[in-house]
């Protein structure tokens, strides 16, 4: 299942919080996929890596749910978070 929300923290005395929905995006990538889909099957038809290649990106895409970043350095700091 992908990622419906991105928390980014930024900042290290001062944290600010940022939910950033993901799922709002989810129809986009749906429409896209019904517009551009079959273009990109006719061409990938020729090319089967650049169907392992789509078909790879969107399943790690799906493995990001849980994921965390966390980037810390002497002056700042960022913290990924998909939930």
């Amino acid at each position: 299942m992908p990622p419906a929300l991105l928390l980014v923290r930024v900042g290290r005395a001062r944290r600010l919080t940022l939910p950033l929905p993901l799922f709002l995006l989810w129809p986009l990538v749906l429409l896209a996929w019904v517009v551009l889909g079959p273009a990109w099957l006719v061409t990938a038809g020729r090319r089967p890596a650049l169907l392992a290649a789509g078909i790879t990106a969107l399943r790690a895409f799906n493995e990001l749910r849980g994921t965390r970043v966390d980037i810390r350095g002497r002056d700042a700091s960022i913290y990924l978070q998909f939930i």
